[in-house]
C-alpha cells in the first residue's frame, strides 16, 4: 500500500468518525429535548387541569347569576369570576417561553436563557396567584352559600358564626395545597433547569 492509499484511507476513517460524532451529538440533543419537554410537559398538563376546573366553576357561577341580588354579592362575584377566568389564562400564557426552547435550533446558552427568563415570569406570576388564592377563599364562601341556600345572604338574617369558625380550617388546606403544588412544580423545574444545564455542559 502507498503513501496515497493509505492517506485515502485515513481521510475516509476521519470522514466516517465525523460523522458518527455527528449522529451521536444529535442523539443526545433529541433525547436532552424529550427530557427537558417531559419536565414542563408535567406542569403544563397540571395547568391546563387547573384551568378547566377554573373555567368550570365560573360558567357554574354564571349559571346561578339571578341569585345574586345585593351590591356586596355583585361585587364578590364580579372579583371571583375576573380571577377565575383571567388567572387562568395568565397562567398558561407565562408557559409559552418553555415551549420556545428548541435544542436543535439553539445554542446550549440560548436554550438556557430562554429557560431562566421563563422561570422568573412564573415565579413572578405564583407569587400573584399566591395572594389571589387568599382573596378567593373569601369571596367564594358568600357566594357558595346563596347557592348553597338558593338566596342571596345578604339579604337575610344570617348567622356567620359557623363560617367564621370554619375559616382557620379552610386557610390550613388551602396553606397546604399550596405547599404541595409548589414542591412538585420546583421538583419538574428542576428537572428541566438540570437536563439543560448538563447539555450546557457538553
Amino acid at each position: 500500500m502507498n503513501f496515497e492509499e493509505l492517506q485515502k484511507e485515513w481521510q475516509d476513517l476521519s470522514k466516517k468518525v465525523a460523522s458518527q460524532q455527528v449522529l451521536t451529538d444529535q442523539l443526545i440533543m433529541k433525547m436532552t429535548q424529550k427530557d427537558y419537554s417531559n419536565a414542563i410537559r408535567r406542569i403544563t398538563v397540571a395547568e391546563y387541569i387547573g384551568s378547566v376546573i377554573c373555567f368550570a366553576t365560573a360558567a357554574f357561577i354564571i349559571y346561578k347569576l339571578p341569585l345574586f341580588t345585593s351590591v356586596e354579592s355583585i361585587t364578590a362575584v364580579t372579583l371571583i369570576l375576573a380571577i377565575l377566568i383571567v388567572m387562568p389564562l395568565l397562567s398558561i400564557f407565562s408557559l409559552r417561553a418553555f415551549n420556545k426552547v428548541d435544542l436543535a435550533h439553539m445554542t446550549p446558552a440560548e436554550a438556557f436563557a430562554t429557560h431562566q427568563q421563563g422561570k422568573k415570569r412564573v415565579a413572578s406570576f405564583q407569587m400573584l396567584g399566591l395572594i389571589l388564592s387568599f382573596l378567593l377563599m373569601f369571596l367564594i364562601l358568600p357566594v357558595f352559600l346563596t347557592i348553597q341556600k338558593g338566596v342571596d345572604i345578604f339579604t337575610i338574617d344570617f348567622d356567620w358564626s359557623g363560617v367564621w369558625m370554619s375559616l382557620p380550617f379552610g386557610i390550613l388546606f388551602l396553606i397546604l395545597f399550596i405547599r404541595v403544588v409548589t414542591k412538585q412544580y420546583r421538583k419538574y423545574f428542576k428537572k428541566a433547569t438540570q437536563t439543560l444545564e448538563d447539555w450546557n455542559d457538553r
